[in-house]
């Protein structure tokens, strides 16, 4: 083998082990950001807002039907076999005195990921509830 090739051959896998890296540090950051930014109500009314806000994100951002929506879980159907469609899934988490955690999850039957990106998605979801919830705080008298 060439000196050239062999020089090639080596920058292909360098490249391509780095892009590896460069995508798991990403997903570590978004999925660290995710966390983070979950979203929490206080009271019966602001969480009751929460939670139709999140039921109306997800009719809105999933391409996938509303499966199952009670008072304590909102589901999209799952995605077919090597699909990468996301589902969702938010749980209405109590935490004490009336107060609630919003969690979002989304995931698909794809080895190569979902789309859109679980972590990104479920960021996007979090603002929008926290908007929501800040919106009711400054309706609140």
């Amino acid at each position: 083998m060439s000196l050239m090739r062999k020089s090639l051959l080596l920058a292909t896998v360098v490249l391509g082990l780095s892009g590896c890296a460069t995508t798991g540090q990403n997903a570590a950051n978004l999925k660290q950001q995710f966390q983070a930014g979950i979203p929490e109500c206080q009271g019966k009314e602001q969480c009751d807002a929460a939670w139709e806000s999140a039921q109306v994100w997800v009719a809105q951002n999933s391409r996938l039907k509303i499966q199952t929506a009670t008072n304590v879980l909102i589901e999209t159907y799952g995605s077919g076999q090597y699909d990468p469609t996301l589902s969702m899934r938010v749980l209405k988490e109590p935490i004490g005195n009336g107060n609630y955690r919003i969690v979002f999850s989304g995931g698909c039957n794809n080895m190569f990921g979902c789309q859109p990106n679980a972590f990104e998605a479920g960021i996007r979801f979090n603002n929008a509830i926290k908007a929501a919830i800040g919106a009711k705080r400054t309706d609140m008298p």
